[in-house]
């Protein structure tokens, strides 16, 4: 019982950290881009 009350917190934790890390990924190409597009 302890075990699966630990692991479902874990893997929220896991998930969420996930997607902003994506979302972080997404917006820095982003900026990239738009500073291409500035430079241009």
């Amino acid at each position: 019982m302890m075990a699966a009350r630990v692991t479902k917190p874990m893997k929220l934790a896991a998930s969420l950290s996930y997607r902003v890390a994506m979302r972080r990924k997404c917006l820095m190409r982003l900026k990239k881009r738009s500073t291409r597009f500035l430079s241009l």
